[in-house]
């Protein structure tokens, strides 16, 4: 049977433009060919580039310069399709940005570069890629090397039924869009867990287990934000939970693929918590930023602040650490609050948040946001429960 897509966005939600991007195909990056059907064709449309093409099969790279792609017009268009035809383009690049394909269990997940693409948020206008049309260049494109990558399933994913679960997390987004906060969205997908654990049919979003689920992580949501922000910004709320919404199945997807992935029942307790804590960070980046933040922004604190969402995920859990800190090796002040929060941890017995806001509550702002990238960011492991 043919692998089942699952598109990690709402049909239509997101727009691009390469020609007002400015960013040169990703300046640096490579593209990568399938060597059989793609690679030749490409030498002879640039014969004088064809020295940055890495023929050997196993490592089908075409290599860039970091002020473009070879083959980038100045108008931003790509010279292969203006001259060409689309169909002639590398498969990497007539689906970018929505070219993270791979193969994950009996579906096949199509994902976006939301790290590299300046993509735009049209959800309501709907004037974004549509479903349709990717998955017609995706059956054009059937047997291209880009096609091919798969990731074995976590540890319970079947038995749970992953592809549904996952599938209507994921057709919930458009709900949640204008939501206040990330609340009520991590509140639903916490919903489905707790259903879930107890053998319960699965709830609809506003059910009454939804907003129970959402109104704990909306006091979770303020005892982090007094800690780490000191003050709510309702505008700043509410871009950061549609951000993050349009973010949740990609996250969700990059958790279940990740090496070292524990067991679906697992990943999926901690992803909402996860999610919201990075709704906090992008909220602050609001705060502290005179450009709003943007799917880019946002796309970059769940995955170059993972460690700190970490942190806040097991807020409620009590915690140890399983080693003392080398506190020497940090600013005077964040190593004597260290000392303070690894005092208030204990042998385990107290929740990692109420130690946090024992250590730190009476701190400056400043100190309170360098302990918790001190403490994530370090060498430290948390023993939790």
């Amino acid at each position: 049977m043919p692998p089942v897509p699952f598109f990690t966005f709402p049909d239509r939600s997101l727009h691009y433009d390469c020609p007002k991007c400015g960013q040169a195909c990703c300046r640096g990056k490579g593209v990568l060919l399938d060597v059989a059907a793609e690679l030749v064709q490409l030498a002879a449309h640039r014969p004088r580039a064809a020295f940055a093409l890495q023929a050997r099969a196993g490592t089908p790279l075409m290599k860039q310069a970091h002020d473009g792609c070879a083959m980038l017009m100045p108008d931003g268009l790509c010279s292969v399709e203006v001259e060409q035809g689309r169909a002639r383009k590398p498969a990497v690049c007539r689906l970018f940005p929505f070219n993270k394909v791979f193969q994950l269990g009996e579906a096949r997940v199509i994902d976006f570069a939301a790290a590299f693409c300046p993509l735009e948020d049209v959800a309501d206008q709907r004037t974004g890629q549509a479903w349709s049309d990717l998955a017609a260049e995706l059956e054009e494109l059937s047997g291209r090397d880009i096609l091919q990558t798969g990731y074995p399933l976590p540890e319970g994913a079947e038995q749970f039924g992953w592809l549904a679960f996952e599938t209507r997390v994921r057709d919930a987004i458009e709900r949640y869009l204008a939501a206040p906060d990330y609340a009520d969205f991590a509140g639903y997908q916490e919903a489905m867990v707790v259903a879930l654990a107890r053998g319960q049919p699965l709830p609809e979003p506003g059910s009454d287990l939804a907003l129970e689920r959402a109104a704990r992580l909306r006091s979770l949501l303020g005892r982090w934000r007094t800690l780490f922000s000191g003050e709510a910004d309702a505008r700043g709320s509410a871009l950061a939970a549609r951000l993050l919404a349009l973010l949740t199945s990609q996250f969700r997807m990059t958790c279940l693929i990740r090496r070292g992935a524990m067991p679906y029942t697992t990943e999926i307790q901690r992803m909402p918590r996860r999610l919201l804590a990075a709704s906090l960070f992008v909220e602050m980046l609001a705060q502290s930023r005179s450009r709003a933040p943007t799917l880019r922004s946002a796309s970059d604190v769940l995955g170059e602040d993972a460690p700190l969402l970490d942190i806040l995920a097991l807020w409620d859990w009590p915690a140890r650490l399983a080693a003392p800190l080398a506190t020497e090796a940090y600013a005077p002040a964040v190593g004597a609050l260290l000392r303070s929060l690894e005092a208030s941890l204990g042998n385990g017995q107290r929740k990692l948040g109420d130690a946090m806001e024992e250590a730190l509550a009476a701190e400056p702002l400043h100190l309170r946001g360098l302990v918790l990238s001190a403490l994530a960011r370090s060498d430290a492991r948390l023993v939790v429960g």
